[in-house]
């Protein structure tokens, strides 16, 4: 499996994009849902920009008093595509990913990056896992982090 780095600074570049999309389409957010676990840095970061709520239940979005076309959702990747099909009446919904994946099952309505499906996207907020990882190989063989 290929392997993709995907940095701090990319998600800079990524959201000042994202903003641009919504302002071109003209779309009223008054609120941002972000998909636990990798669409949260997303959405808190366009929800702090946009200056609207930020939900991470989709339970309290679905009854909210916002119709469909007032909420953006946000996730990483679109990697199958069922987590966001999970979302009952998904397709009434604003959707961005900063990813998809070749021969996703979902297309959200914007997306800025695609990848072929023998890759695999490390975002930089999930570099923890990495070292967590690593760590617990080290304590299995007894050696040191900084040896390896």
């Amino acid at each position: 499996m290929n392997k993709r780095y995907y940095k701090w600074k990319q998600l800079d570049l990524d959201v000042k994009s994202i903003i641009s999309i919504i302002k071109d389409k003209k779309w009223n957010i008054k609120a941002v849902y972000g998909v636990p676990k990798g669409g949260l840095i997303l959405g808190v970061i366009l929800a702090n920009i946009l200056d609207v709520l930020l939900y991470t239940n989709i339970r309290r979005v679905q009854g909210s008093i916002l119709t469909p076309d007032e909420v953006l959702i946000v996730d990483d990747i679109s990697d199958t595509g069922k987590t966001l099909i999970g979302i009952k009446d998904i397709t009434s919904y604003k959707t961005i990913t900063l990813y998809i994946k070749e021969g996703t099952k979902f297309m959200p309505d914007i997306h800025l990056h695609k990848c072929k499906k023998d890759e695999w996207i490390t975002f930089a907020w999930e570099e923890n896992e990495y070292l967590k990882e690593h760590t617990s190989k080290c304590e299995r063989d007894n050696t040191d982090i900084k040896k390896g």
